[in-house]
C-alpha cells in the first residue's frame, strides 16, 4: 500500500492538472502590505502586465468558446506561461505571519485575489488541456479503424484469390501499416501527450503537431 501511494505520489504532474509552487525570487524586493498603494497593489501589478494585457489578451468564456472544441495549443502554452508568473508573484508575498498584525488583513486579501485568478487560470488551463487530449484520441481512433479496416480487407483479397502472388505475409503487412498510420500513442499517456504537444508548439509549431488541425487565425 506505501509503495502504490509514493508512486502516486511521485507521478510528474503538470501545470493544467495542479498549481505550481515557485520559491521566492531573491533579486527583486516585493513591496510590504504597509507600502502597498493603488499603483502597487499585487493583483493590480499582475492585471497589468498578465492576461489582460497586450495583443493577444484572454477574454472572458463565451457560449461560443466552451462550445468548440477545436485545440489550441498555443492558447495552453500561453495560459501556462501566465500561471508560472501569477505563481511567482504569489510565492513572492510576503507570508503573513510575519507581518504586522495591522497588515495582515490586506495581504490575505491581496494573496486570496491572486489565488483566485490562479484558480480561474487553471480552469481554463484543464479545459484546453482536455481539448488537444480529445483531438489526439480520436485521431488515434481514426488511424486504428483504418488499420483493421485495411487488414481485413487484405485478409478478404487472400482468401478471394489464393493463388495471386502476394508481397510482405500479412504479419509483416500489419507491421507496416502501423508504422505508417500510427504514431506517438495517446489512449493511457494523455498527459504525456499534451505534454509533447506543447512542447512542439513552445519550439515555433503553432499546431503542436496535432494533425489536420488548421492554425488558429483568430486571437487566444
Amino acid at each position: 500500500m506505501t509503495s502504490i501511494s509514493s508512486r502516486k505520489r511521485g507521478k510528474r504532474r503538470y501545470f493544467w492538472e495542479y498549481s505550481e509552487q515557485l520559491t521566492p525570487s531573491q533579486q527583486e524586493r516585493m513591496l510590504r502590505p504597509s507600502e502597498w498603494n493603488r499603483d502597487t497593489l499585487p493583483s493590480n501589478m499582475y492585471q497589468k502586465n498578465g492576461l489582460h494585457h497586450g495583443k493577444y489578451a484572454v477574454k472572458k468564456s463565451r457560449r461560443t468558446d466552451v462550445e468548440d472544441l477545436t485545440p489550441n495549443p498555443k492558447k495552453l502554452l500561453q495560459i501556462g506561461n501566465e500561471l508560472r508568473k501569477l505563481n511567482k508573484v504569489i510565492s513572492d508575498l510576503t507570508p503573513v505571519s510575519e507581518l504586522p498584525l495591522t497588515a495582515r488583513p490586506r495581504s490575505r486579501k491581496e494573496k486570496n485575489k491572486l489565488a483566485s485568478r490562479a484558480c480561474r487560470l487553471k480552469k481554463k488551463a484543464q479545459y484546453e488541456a482536455n481539448k488537444v487530449k480529445l483531438w489526439g484520441l480520436n485521431t488515434e481512433y481514426d488511424n486504428l479503424l483504418f488499420v483493421i479496416n485495411s487488414i481485413k480487407q487484405e485478409i478478404v483479397n487472400r482468401v478471394q484469390n489464393p493463388r495471386e502472388e502476394r508481397g510482405p505475409n500479412m504479419g509483416q503487412k500489419l507491421e507496416i501499416l502501423i508504422k505508417d498510420t500510427l504514431g506517438l500513442p495517446v489512449a493511457g499517456q494523455t498527459s504525456e501527450f499534451v505534454n509533447q504537444v506543447l512542447e512542439k508548439t513552445a519550439e515555433g509549431n503553432p499546431t503542436g503537431g496535432l494533425v489536420g488541425l488548421r492554425i488558429p487565425t483568430s486571437k487566444v
